[in-house]
């Protein structure tokens, strides 16, 4: 009998504990709208892993003054805000004629200041490798690393022989572009409501949740029989 009494204080103690778990966490979800649970955010890294909310690192990144073009598999984003998505990968940016000019391997897309799309260009009679300025304008280099220029309206291509380009090349990002995509991607979080509910009922440690509640389960159980052969016992005496 001593060892059911052992038995009987040591899983109390627990069950104990998280008798006290669900209690304070189910007053804190009765009182939901009293403490505003839902206007809350929770922006904690580890909790937004459980809730696969992650900001991916970008594929490519180019900058231009303040001004921040990304790419995330087929999104491109301008300065946090989506643009457009393309399967082809951004080569390069400039700053042309008042407009940003973006080259992929087969397209030019031509952007506002604000990062409104404006115009694409298709049909190019070769494959760019860069894209970049010259005194004279725009300047793109193909695949067989021949340099080509246009006119002002980038429809009439030609060879040149420039050879002081200033090619576009990779940027970082800007700290407050930092900003707005990780609220691009994860949004303002994980409200405390749900973030409390889910601690509550075990979900947010998924599988792990489960076999908590299938222990704390057999420990209710073990806690009120051993309860009643103690209770018994002394009622026998």
């Amino acid at each position: 009998m001593k060892k059911i009494t052992a038995l009987h204080k040591y899983i109390g103690i627990a069950v104990c504990i998280l008798l006290i778990h669900f209690a304070v966490t189910g007053i804190f979800l009765n009182h939901t709208k009293d403490l505003d649970l839902d206007k809350h955010y929770v922006t904690s890294s580890w909790i937004l892993d459980q809730y696969g909310l992650k900001v991916p690192q970008p594929d490519l990144v180019y900058a231009i003054q303040n001004d921040n073009f990304s790419q995330y598999g087929v999104e491109l984003l301008f300065n946090g805000s989506p643009v457009i998505q393309t399967e082809k990968n951004l080569l390069g940016v400039v700053w042309h004629n008042g407009k940003y000019i973006l080259a992929t391997e087969s397209q030019l897309l031509l952007m506002n200041q604000e990062g409104a799309l404006q115009k694409t260009i298709d049909l190019l009679p070769f494959s760019i490798q860069k894209i970049g300025m010259h005194d004279s304008g725009l300047v793109l280099q193909d695949k067989q690393e021949r340099l080509w220029s246009a006119t002002s309206a980038l429809t009439d291509w030609k060879e040149t022989p420039l050879k002081s380009v200033s090619w576009s090349s990779s940027g970082s990002l800007t700290s407050i572009n930092k900003k707005r995509i990780h609220r691009y991607f994860v949004g303002d979080g994980v409200s405390l409501e749900q973030v409390i509910l889910d601690f509550h009922s075990g979900a947010i440690f998924k599988q792990a949740g489960k076999l908590f509640f299938d222990i704390t389960g057999l420990l209710l159980i073990i806690v009120s029989l051993s309860g009643l052969l103690l209770w018994s016992s002394k009622r026998k005496r």
